[in-house]
């Protein structure tokens, strides 16, 4: 149980060209956004431009979609949109996937009292976060009523708010199997699938023929595994593929050479931008389409919530106001969510003071604001040119999609040397291992690129993402209970502490995996900031001594041991889960105990 936060005085106006205009609700004054009516301004005037154009918009909806509009609960009418509230209003607000990671069904807003149901005790955090997506959306909530229902009846209240009945897409296929050019009808399947995908906050949708009848199966990866959605008939699959094709720009009669495109699909009132690559194979025609929604992504404050310190050291560079220069590195393997991380953190900083530029290859989110440009294959030009070419536009933050060879290091090192701030991708393993592969990209300029990196590295995260277990039939243990003796005494946790171990048949509300949404598991180094501390560091990176560097005092290093403690005392992750995600690291403790070191 929660209480929303009201207004206790009238809305804040501003005036800008004579006119006064309200300030929306969670347009905050807080460092990165400080400027309240220059960001109305640039509303203003966006709102002006895009009339102009023909297109319908609101200053709400521009600062929504330009990611200014601070998602805090803030002052609101109280009145505003209660009488016309109910659930299918409230789910464009907070979409079905959101109330489901959070736990809630939404059931009605009425007199500024929000209804919600869930199948046990409500976490406040969770309240937090649809009250803040609510308050983004102008919704006045003063008080929230979150009852605790039993499984069946949250599960009832689930299935009617889903958008994409399974019967639906089965009819479609039905229909199609005896016309298969029927225009609307595969327009139809095409809207659903990706609809259904969308639903079930699928990141990816895969289109394989595969078998003796060379069936096509529809799958979706889903919090980071692959479930089988449909079966559909070859038949259906070719205009299904053709479809498709021809809405992402790509030659539909190419089915020998692979394509890469994009389209936009509507969905609860926005445009989720689809990224459609396909490539022959032996059994068939193989899509993969990935689902880009820049609105359902969290915010730096959420992603970072469990990370306070680290986020506090990241959030003084993206604020800063001098010209300092920096680099920022984000590693992991593909798909820890290195690029979501990019994004919280550029949405971060103040893009209507600040210039920002994005290198990519290819770009992955739209980011409002920021200047992107596409490199690699599928640009015009390669990425090191275009690094390079960021340094003749006076730039305050440079955005490079991925650090993957000498060239493109040496250019980005240009351009944090030069005063601003870079914040790039990296493949490694660990904080630690960032330093052994940056090494293996200063290889012809060794002595002089680490002293460049001593002076002016910001810091190293990395990063994976461990699946939660399901809320409805995890298993509350005792650390005992999950882990043996030696490795929980490792790991700096007590047998009688708290944990928690997924089903492993799982329930209906995590379609019998175990598992409901990911959560970020962070290791991260930042040195110390003195001069001489800056010199002992290049002395320990020249000597390749890593664990020197980790242990230097005043620097601050949180371990990947560390996070999962933490994950696994608050029950966010599966115990065992946790255990793995820290294999190496505990093996490596286990060895030197061995030594009696």
């Amino acid at each position: 149980m929660a209480d929303a936060r009201t207004a206790a005085r009238p809305q804040r106006t501003v005036t800008i060209a004579g006119v006064e205009y309200p300030v929306p609700p969670g347009l905050e004054h807080r460092p990165g956004r400080d400027n309240v009516k220059e960001i109305m301004a640039h509303a203003v005037e966006r709102v002006r431009v895009e009339r102009a154009l023909g297109r319908a918009l609101t200053i709400e909806h521009a600062l929504r979609e330009d990611h200014l509009l601070d998602d805090v609960a803030g002052e609101s009418d109280a009145a505003h949109r209660e009488s016309n509230a109910n659930r299918q209003a409230l789910q464009v607000a907070v979409p079905p996937a959101a109330q489901q990671t959070a736990r809630l069904v939404l059931v009605e807003l009425k007199d500024g009292v929000l209804r919600a149901a869930s199948h046990r005790p409500v976490d406040p955090r969770d309240i937090d976060e649809v009250l803040a997506r609510l308050a983004a959306a102008n919704y006045a909530v003063r008080e929230v009523d979150a009852r605790v229902v039993d499984l069946a009846e949250y599960t009832r209240l689930l299935r009617g708010q889903a958008e994409v009945p399974a019967e639906r897409i089965a009819t479609l296929v039905a229909q199609l199997s005896l016309a298969p050019d029927n225009a609307l009808n595969v327009e139809g399947l095409v809207r659903n699938l990706l609809s259904e995908a969308l639903q079930r906050r699928a990141s990816d949708v895969h289109l394989t023929q595969s078998g003796v009848h060379r069936e096509c199966r529809v799958e979706y990866r889903v919090d980071g595994a692959m479930r089988l959605a449909h079966v559909l008939p070859p038949h259906v699959m070719a205009p299904l593929v053709t479809r498709l094709k021809n809405d992402a720009g790509m030659d539909s009669a190419q089915r020998y050479l692979p394509q890469d495109g994009r389209l936009a699909h509507p969905w609860q009132e926005r445009e989720i931008d689809v990224r459609v690559a396909t490539i022959p194979t032996d059994s068939g025609e193989k899509v993969t389409m990935r689902l880009l929604d820049t609105s359902n992504l969290r915010s730096f404050d959420v992603l970072l919530a469990p990370y306070p310190e680290v986020a506090r050291r990241i959030k003084a560079r993206l604020h800063t106001h001098v010209k300092e220069g920096g680099i920022l590195f984000v590693t992991g393997p593909v798909g820890s969510g290195k690029s979501t991380t990019l994004f919280a953190a550029a949405m971060e900083i103040n893009r209507l003071q600040r210039k920002v530029y994005s290198v990519e290859a290819p770009v992955e989110y739209k980011m409002p604001l920021v200047h992107q440009s596409q490199a690699g294959e599928s640009g015009p030009f390669d990425m090191v040119g275009a690094v390079r070419a960021l340094l003749r536009h006076d730039l305050d933050f440079a955005i490079i999609g991925e650090t993957r060879d000498e060239a493109t290091a040496e250019a980005a090192m240009r351009i944090f040397q030069s005063g601003s701030t870079v914040l790039t991708t990296l493949h490694s393993n660990g904080a630690a291992n960032t330093f052994d592969r940056l090494e293996s990209l200063m290889e012809s300029n060794r002595a002089s690129s680490l002293k460049a990196l001593a002076d002016y590295l910001v810091g190293v995260l990395n990063q994976r993402l461990a699946s939660m277990p399901c809320s409805a039939c995890r298993r509350d243990v005792a650390v005992r209970d999950a882990l043996d003796a030696e490795t929980a005494a490792l790991m700096g946790l007590a047998p009688d502490a708290p944990a928690a171990l997924a089903h492993p048949s799982g329930c209906e509300m995590c379609h019998n995996t175990g598992y409901v949404g990911r959560t970020l598991v962070l290791e991260a180094y930042f040195p110390p900031p003195g001069a001489e501390d800056r010199r002992t560091l290049y002395r320990h990176l020249l000597a390749k001594d890593t664990g020197a560097v980790l242990g230097m005092p005043g620097a601050l290093f949180v371990s990947r041991i560390d996070s999962v403690r933490d994950l696994i005392r608050d029950r966010a992750i599966d115990a065992r889960v946790g255990a793995s995600l820290c294999a190496d690291e505990i093996e490596a403790l286990r060895a030197r105990r061995g030594r009696g070191a």
